[in-house]
């Protein structure tokens, strides 16, 4: 018989977790891995509500919160298993995982385990045949800064452990006895200050069929709730563009550990492919993706427990990595007396190059620092040079980089104060040497302060969106920044300010640019309402920073939802329109979305609403999106000829054969059209480019007609194609 069938059990069980929309809350396997402080590797495990620690002692920590200064522990350590005389626990076991979430400490008598659930640990133990007479009596010291009251005697009943102000955090349920015959029997429970005992008395063992199964039940009350986050989309060309999600999990105040899935762009997080449980505190973190060496780096900010001392550790994984196991950690930078928090990392899409920013910490101030990363595969060695300081502030800061450089550039910006004085600023970092560029002050005023910058852009064309607190009376805002900075340029020209949503209270959490048109953006944004309610909204922006539309993509009358990430998604041609993932969780309830916001419906679509009488009717249209700077059109097959569009904002059906135009039809209304010479490119095809303005937002319809010239065709030698509507959102 294996004795793994039957066992004589203590489960672990965490608050059941509230999630329904993701894989999230699935248990996380068994894993080894190394905290910072330079120990040896150790295996954890864990779920939402709790971690563990697998060798050596068995601990479980409970989800504390932020609340709690430090992550509390429960420790058990198995003193003796009996039965009657016979002693079962003797000797020096083997220990190890038998599988992704069972860990085995195998003795002379009996096998101890730990079976990981996405709602608790079941601890176990085996006991194949009645070893002896008597009572069977299990002893476990637990060592914990978590108290519970003493039981007057032993009794079937269950144990609560709480922190030192009384808050409730754990409870050991009742134990009961099962039999192979299915017969449950109570036990007795019994604790002093550091040792739980349990109890079948003999009578009952005597009449028990082994083998046989005890289960109380040790659970917690809440879950970790997500707290920093970051998303990044493979680009095209990759084996099915996985989307790969970075959060941390707040234990407790000092306790913040690390996740990441990949993720499928349907919002289905499919594989865990990244933990780190360890008692280290991870303050931030970010995701790129190296698309040349096909890659995803992650990269965090941490701290050793209750000290000063910072580190930042760039980790990689492959775009098919498995659960955990496939991670590599490609080195790591460590400095001692620095406290380094709120990393931004993007990847150099044309070589091995990441680049981080961050806020360093001193005993002088804060300092916004940059730092080149060299990966160099295979090998998967790194190379790791500070760049120097980009700024020195008197105030923590959360600076953040654009999400791709522009060409041979990165852009880093960040908030400051000084003198009075609040400012967006901006700075450049050079790919080629390395240098920076001149800083330059995006906005500033003496009435608002700044806080949670976001910056995204391509082609020297960006957008910064950041949230504005008024200093005495005004409006709380979340506020955006248009500015180009192309080239060689030593300052960027600025859009007018706008407003992106104010009135309330809001959390400012993410932007993605639309690297296609490059003239459109969408930022991620949380409002509180009422009490205890919050909504999280979208907001698409076009050329000049102005909101387009809006959508709520959550709503709650309860929790907190915290956006976790908004990102690009490229299209699979150039004629289709892209969109972006979203993703946010529900802090709380640990509830996790991920959905992909495509632009309007209809936008790419430009259907003939009048005939035309050219031999031949070959089109291609940009999506009709409001506010995009490079809104075109392409017509080809007229051998060159010299050509022209009519742009209208209303329809016409005028016959033209009064002018030597027979069979040819104007769609566009003449009293208002204009009509623009088009250039003719080398292959013969005409193009047009103009801006879809959204300072005041354009919507609604307008259409366009081509006219070229195509000699013996009619009496005049000019001809129609087909006029279009664009229905523009």
């Amino acid at each position: 018989m294996d004795l793994r069938a039957f066992s004589l059990c203590v489960t672990l069980y965490a608050a059941p977790a509230l999630a329904q929309s993701s894989g999230l809350d699935d248990a996380i396997p068994i894993h080894t891995r190394a905290s910072d402080s330079g120990e040896a590797p150790h295996a954890w495990a864990g779920a939402p509500s709790f971690k563990c620690r697998l060798d050596g002692r068995f601990a479980f920590y409970p989800a504390l919160g932020p609340d709690h200064p430090r992550t509390l522990p429960w420790r058990w350590h198995t003193e003796s298993i009996r039965s009657g005389d016979t002693e079962l626990v003797d000797g020096v076991p083997h220990e190890g995982a038998a599988h992704d979430f069972r860990w085995e400490r195998t003795w002379p008598g009996c096998i101890e385990a730990y079976d990981v659930r996405s709602d608790g640990v079941e601890q176990t133990f085996t006991i194949a045949r009645k070893p002896g007479h008597g009572a069977i009596t299990i002893l476990g010291r637990v060592d914990t800064e978590l108290a519970a009251t003493p039981t007057a005697e032993p009794a079937h009943t269950s144990l609560t452990f709480r922190s030192a102000s009384g808050e409730p955090l754990m409870t050991y349920g009742a134990a009961t006895a099962i039999d192979a015959t299915g017969q449950r029997i109570p036990m007795h429970t019994e604790f002093s200050s550091s040792h739980i005992t349990l109890r079948l008395d003999a009578e009952s063992v005597a009449s028990a069929s082994f083998p046989l199964v005890v289960d109380p039940i040790l659970s917690s009350f809440s879950v970790a709730p997500v707290d920093d986050s970051a998303v990044a989309v493979a680009e095209p060309g990759t084996a099915s563009r996985p989307c790969f999600h970075a959060f941390t999990r707040t234990f407790s105040a000092t306790d913040r550990d690390c996740f990441a899935y990949r993720a499928r762009l349907d919002g289905t997080f499919s594989t865990l492919i990244y933990a780190d449980l360890t008692a280290d505190d991870v303050t931030s973190v970010d995701v790129a993706i190296d698309v040349v060496g096909s890659r995803y780096v992650l990269g965090t900010t941490r701290k050793e427990g209750t000290s000063n001392a910072g580190k930042i550790l760039f980790e990689a994984l492959g775009f098919s990595a498995t659960p955990l196991q496939q991670g590599s950690s490609i080195g790591s930078i460590v400095l001692n007396t620095d406290t380094l928090r709120n990393i931004s990392i993007a990847a150099n899409p044309d070589d091995e190059r990441i680049l981080a920013v961050y806020d360093l910490e001193s005993a002088t101030g804060h300092t916004v620092e940059a730092r080149r990363v060299d990966f160099s595969f295979p090998g998967g060695s790194l190379t790791s040079d500070v760049l120097g300081t980009l700024a020195t502030v008197t105030e923590p800061v959360r600076p953040c980089l654009a999400a791709l450089p522009d060409a041979d550039r990165w852009l880093a910006c960040w908030t400051t104060s000084a003198g009075g004085t609040s400012r967006i600023m901006g700075r450049r970092v050079r790919t080629t040497d390395e240098a920076f560029e001149t800083p330059a002050i995006l906005y500033q005023t003496g009435s608002e302060n700044f806080s949670r910058i976001r910056v995204a852009g391509a082609g020297g064309r960006y957008c910064a969106t950041y949230y504005s607190s008024p200093i005495g009376f005004g409006v709380i805002a979340i506020r955006a920044h248009r500015f180009d900075w192309i080239g060689a340029a030593s300052a960027p020209s600025v859009y007018p300010r706008a407003t992106v949503s104010f009135g309330g209270t809001y959390t400012n959490n993410d932007l993605a640019c639309d690297r296609n048109t490059q003239s459109q953006w969408l930022a991620a944004y949380t409002e509180t309402v009422g009490v205890a309610g919050s909504t999280v909204r979208l907001a698409r922006l076009g050329l000049h920073g102005e909101v387009i539309d809006t959508v709520q993509a959550h709503g709650s009358s309860t929790g907190r939802p915290a956006v976790g990430a908004v990102e690009w998604i490229e299209p699979p041609s150039a004629t289709t329109a892209g969109s972006w993932s979203v993703q946010y969780t529900l802090r709380q309830s640990h509830e996790v979305y991920a959905i992909e916001e495509p632009y309007p419906a209809g936008v790419d679509q430009h259907p003939i609403v009048a005939p035309g009488c050219a031999s031949a009717d070959t089109e291609q249209w940009a999506p009709a999106i409001a506010g995009s700077e490079f809104f075109w059109g392409e017509m080809w097959g007229h051998n060159g000829a010299a050509a022209a569009i009519g742009i209208a904002l209303s329809q016409s059906n005028v016959p033209l054969d009064s002018i030597g135009m027979s069979g040819c039809v104007l769609g566009v209304d003449p009293a208002s059209a204009v009509f623009v010479p088009t250039p003719t490119g080398t292959s013969g095809n005409a193009t047009i480019t103009f801006r879809l303005n959204d300072d005041p937002v354009f919507t609604g319809s307008f259409y366009t007609q081509w006219l070229h010239l195509e000699p013996g065709a009619n009496v005049l030698g000019v001809v129609t194609r087909g006029a279009r509507v664009h229905d523009v959102q």
